[in-house]
């Protein structure tokens, strides 16, 4: 009996116009890119920061957003926080759902001065930079190294 309904539900399945239950294509992930302009700058320099989405897939990808931030940029001395591009800004209460369509969208080109979130200038050493899409939870991108160079 099990054979005959195996061979029953394989011609089945053969048949044309034959429908097989599957699960929906996932879509590809978006990639979070995060480059500084260069990665040792001397005191008095600033530091430049470009952010971009990148849709490996063929298809648009959506991301819903709880604010009107796109994204976010951390400035990280070992794993405590010192700089956040987003500390005393405000944004809209609103969710957006942008579309991110195939290849490379740039989301934003920041500036740093070397200076914590309360305005103190930093030391020399070398810091982590971390950047985003401001989804939740976030989405993050590959960390970038900078180093500030003693005078």
């Amino acid at each position: 009996m099990r054979f005959v309904i195996a061979v029953i539900t394989f011609a089945l399945a053969c048949m044309p116009g034959a429908t097989r239950a599957s699960q929906p294509a996932q879509p590809l992930p978006l990639v979070v890119l995060l480059a500084s302009d260069q990665s040792t700058y001397q005191m008095g320099a600033t530091a430049t920061f470009i952010l971009a989405i990148d849709n490996p897939g063929a298809a648009p990808v959506a991301a819903t957003l709880p604010s009107g931030q796109r994204y976010e940029i951390v400035v990280l001395a070992g794993d405590v926080e010192v700089w956040r591009w987003s500390a005393n800004r405000a944004f809209p209460a609103v969710i957006m759902e942008p579309e991110f369509a195939p290849g490379v969208t740039l989301l934003g080109r920041e500036t740093w001065d070397w200076r914590d979130n309360a305005g103190n200038p930093l030391p020399p050493g070398t810091y982590r930079v971390v950047g985003s899409l401001a989804t939740n939870p976030p989405r993050t991108g590959n960390p970038v190294e900078v180093t500030l160079a003693a005078p």
